[in-house]
């Protein structure tokens, strides 16, 4: 009895803690953080409108990897020297140390490719357009834990995903080999 009491608490203070993120911050779709970091901040429109938010250009990149980019109006990046909110696909992207980004893929995007030159000749780091950012994400499981509520009539049902990289090689996070572990889980409280 004491230990179905302290879980249905230790729940309770998770669920108010989401809700209370998500009243002030947009949330990420694919980790479920909240978006607080705008420099890296992503967004993705869907036909209907609705506006689908992202913590992270890696974020981003793996969300997409499962879906069709055809079925969003738009999908843009933040531009990490003005701000401005920028087509994805017209972005360059450098993968800089010097620049960590909230996921760890230390990714920031720039609206010209001079610019995206001009940090990586200060900075370090590798640059990418979107098409070869996404072929480098094609067979990376990037590390991200992600907790799900939902209230569901009179049902509580509690999710859990999570992957993470069992092999890096010596680019960072991006990885060759197929090495990781996926998983997920789903409970139902009540």
């Amino acid at each position: 009895m004491k230990h179905t009491l302290c879980f249905s608490i230790l729940f309770l203070c998770l669920i108010l803690t989401k809700v209370s993120i998500a009243q002030s911050h947009e949330q990420c779709i694919h980790c479920s953080m909240a978006v607080k970091n705008l420099q890296f901040k992503a967004q993705a429109q869907t036909q209907s409108g609705k506006l689908i938010w992202f913590d992270a250009i890696e974020c981003l990149v793996n969300y997409l990897k499962s879906k069709n980019e055809n079925v969003f109006q738009k999908i843009q990046v933040t531009d990490y020297n003005s701000g401005k909110v920028i087509h994805a696909a017209n972005a360059y992207y450098l993968k800089s140390k010097a620049i960590p980004s909230p996921m760890g893929a230390n990714l920031s995007a720039y609206m010209l490719q001079s610019e995206a030159i001009s940090v990586q000749k200060e900075k370090g780091g590798d640059v990418y357009n979107w098409e070869t950012l996404k072929e480098r994400f094609i067979d990376l499981v990037h590390g991200a834990l992600g907790f799900n509520f939902l209230l569901a009539g009179s049902k509580l049902i509690l999710g859990a995903e999570i992957g993470i990289p069992l092999y890096q090689n010596y680019n960072g996070i991006f990885m060759n080999e197929k090495f990781g572990f996926n998983g997920s889980a789903k409970y139902n409280v009540f």
